[in-house]
């Protein structure tokens, strides 16, 4: 689960309390994330999500046990490592996804998906699709990406290495 204040609010500052290590990193116009557990509570990392004098408005965050993912406005994309806190990569794109394996896939306006490895910030494999993608999921393992299309056409790919897709596996029967 995550919780996300803005520093402007009474909240952040009582939950900052809790959190000195994260003082000295936040201004007036950044955010307050925690990830908990959801069957006990804990809080397992905190980190201040930093706005650029609100430069980047924040729409959503989410975090696996290794990393956290930021999604602004503008097409804005920056990542964290969890538990540390620290900063990694800035990408740009939309729904951004990404995998137990540390895998990020985001998407472009024009159809494509990007692959990014989150370690390094590198472009792992790039797709294009003739139709708008709906949607967009890893495996539970992060070895395959599966991108759903507007024309109802399946994807899979193989994420362990560099290749072409696989055949689609569903298909629109009316075309």
């Amino acid at each position: 689960m995550t919780l996300k204040w803005n520093f402007e609010m009474r909240a952040a500052h009582d939950e900052l309390q809790k959190l000195p290590q994260l003082k000295q990193r936040a201004d007036k116009e950044d955010y307050l994330c925690e990830f908990l557990d959801a069957k006990t509570s804990t809080v397992l990392a905190a980190l201040v999500v930093k706005t650029n004098k609100r430069s980047l408005r924040h729409v959503r965050v989410s975090a696996n046990h290794k990393w956290a993912v930021a999604e602004a406005t503008d097409d804005q994309i920056v990542t964290y490592a969890v538990p540390s806190g620290e900063e990694g990569g800035h990408f740009f794109g939309t729904r951004p996804i990404f995998s137990s394996s540390g895998l990020l896939a985001v998407q472009s306006e024009k159809g494509e998906v990007t692959l990014y490895d989150l370690a390094t910030s590198e472009v792992r494999q790039h797709y294009n699709f003739a139709q708008p993608i709906a949607c967009k999921a890893f495996s539970e393992d992060g070895k395959r990406l599966l991108v759903f299309s507007n024309d109802q056409t399946v994807y899979l790919f193989d994420t362990t290495q560099a290749s072409q897709p696989e055949p689609p596996v569903a298909s629109n029967p009316e075309k």
